[in-house]
């Protein structure tokens, strides 16, 4: 299922977000849990570009998940909003700094 909502004429739809994307799922399938919910638009191509998620790594490819590093440190029980991707990404790519030889 996929629920967009528009609040410009004209411009591309986007994921309706986390509340209502599930309030509109749940009235179909009452047992998926928020969480997967929250997974399904971690995972959604059009929302990672649209956020500048891997803007400084190669293109995603379609349906792929996220990667296993950023998917390890993201808190899913905690509301996503773009500030708390891009600090999650931001730990992400400090890490990796860290951790690569000079």
């Amino acid at each position: 299922m996929h629920v967009e909502s528009s609040a410009e004429p004209g411009k591309a739809p986007k994921h309706a977000g986390q509340k209502k994307t599930y309030r509109a799922i749940a009235e179909t399938y009452a047992f998926l849990p928020r969480e997967a919910v929250t997974r399904f638009l971690m995972s959604c191509t059009e929302c990672q570009k649209r956020m500048h998620f891997n803007s400084s790594g190669p293109e995603p490819k379609e349906n792929e998940p996220p990667s296993p590093l950023v998917s390890g440190i993201i808190d899913y029980n905690m509301p996503l909003t773009s500030t708390y991707l891009k600090q999650m990404k931001l730990r992400v790519m400090n890490s990796q700094e860290q951790q690569a030889p000079l």
